[in-house]
């Protein structure tokens, strides 16, 4: 942890988000996908499709 520690002094974390809405639901979408209505795909399926994933046999994310 000495390195860790040391890091710490360097890394800032802001945990704020604002929007409109007061509803939870439609304040998690417009987190994860940057718009309100559900028609963008979300951070972390952008992320499975650009690194994939260390295992072959699971499938990375499903379209509805």
């Amino acid at each position: 942890m000495p390195l860790k520690r040391q890091l710490m002094d360097e890394i800032c974390v802001l945990r704020s988000t604002w929007t409109d809405n007061p509803n939870h639901g439609p304040a998690l979408l417009l987190m994860n996908n940057g718009t309100i209505l559900p028609i963008r795909p979300s951070m972390g399926s952008w992320l499975l499709w650009g690194f994939g994933s260390e295992n072959r046999y699971i499938l990375l994310y499903c379209a509805v």
